[in-house]
């Protein structure tokens, strides 16, 4: 997990993480919601990076909080809990898109680099890297009859 229940107190209060913690049932639970924003997360950053992310930077903190609280709030969010949630959304569908970039400090090296690419698999030797095929390439291709 990106985050804890410890987390969201510092960002918004006990008294805020108490009061959605009294609206929960069943199964529900503060860690499950940042557990679901954590996957939320990785969906969108998936295309782009190795998740889970092995040193998280801060904004990812942030933004599992903000989706956390957002889920929390279910059909009370606020104006202000929705932007938030709008927010990191947004910055996500970038990362996704490649317009924005993960930065993450390795604790030990204290060095700042973008996060590791998601590897791509391909069949072994296979050379073709992407792109459409000219009508000269598929008019010297055998036809399926």
């Amino acid at each position: 997990m990106y985050a804890t229940r410890d987390d969201m107190v510092k960002r918004y209060s006990l008294t805020e993480v108490s009061q959605l913690e009294r609206y929960l049932t069943g199964g529900e639970s503060v860690d499950a919601a940042i557990a679901d924003a954590g996957s939320i997360i990785d969906g969108w950053i998936g295309a782009k990076y190795a998740v889970p992310l092995e040193y998280p930077p801060d904004n990812i903190k942030i933004f599992v909080c903000d989706i956390a609280r957002y889920l929390l709030w279910k059909s009370k969010a606020s104006e202000e809990v929705r932007r938030r949630y709008d927010d990191a959304m947004s910055y996500l569908k970038g990362v996704s898109k490649g317009t924005n970039v993960l930065l993450v400090k390795n604790p030990t090296t204290q060095e700042v680099k973008p996060a590791a690419k998601s590897p791509t698999a391909m069949p072994m030797g296979t050379t073709y890297r992407g792109g459409v095929f000219s009508d000269d390439v598929l008019n010297k291709m055998p036809s399926v009859k």
